[in-house]
């Protein structure tokens, strides 16, 4: 079994967008940033809706979540958050996914389900 430091990372953040929510986060306390199908949402916090697919951290007061309900397999993918602008709490911040690498997908597979909330 591969343990938590082996396991393929789910989230990477432009610099922008990490410098964004870092500053967001040591403003108004603990964040989550939740990935659905229809975009990113920022809620207050690091308990996002129960049953969400808990993706990773940017540091100790950023959660990054997903919506398990969504048709998206969050397990086999990598998502890439990126700000455009840094006007608002979510204004121009998006994602996109890339699929693992195979050697990821066999670590991934290794490691286990996803952790949920």
């Amino acid at each position: 079994m591969f343990d938590i430091d082996e396991s393929p990372a789910r989230v990477v953040a432009t610099p922008a967008a990490t410098a964004h929510l870092t500053s967001l986060a040591q403003r108004r306390g603990d964040l989550t940033v939740w990935l659905s199908e229809g975009g990113v949402r920022l809620l207050p916090g690091s308990h996002p809706p129960a049953g969400s697919v808990h993706l990773g951290r940017l540091d100790d007061r950023v959660a990054i979540a997903a919506d398990a309900a969504a048709h998206t397999a969050w397990w086999r993918n990598r998502a890439h958050l990126d700000m455009t602008d840094g006007q608002g709490d979510t204004a121009g911040m998006t994602y996109a996914l890339t699929s693992l690498s195979e050697d990821e997908l066999y670590a991934a597979v290794a490691g286990g389900p996803l952790p949920r909330y």
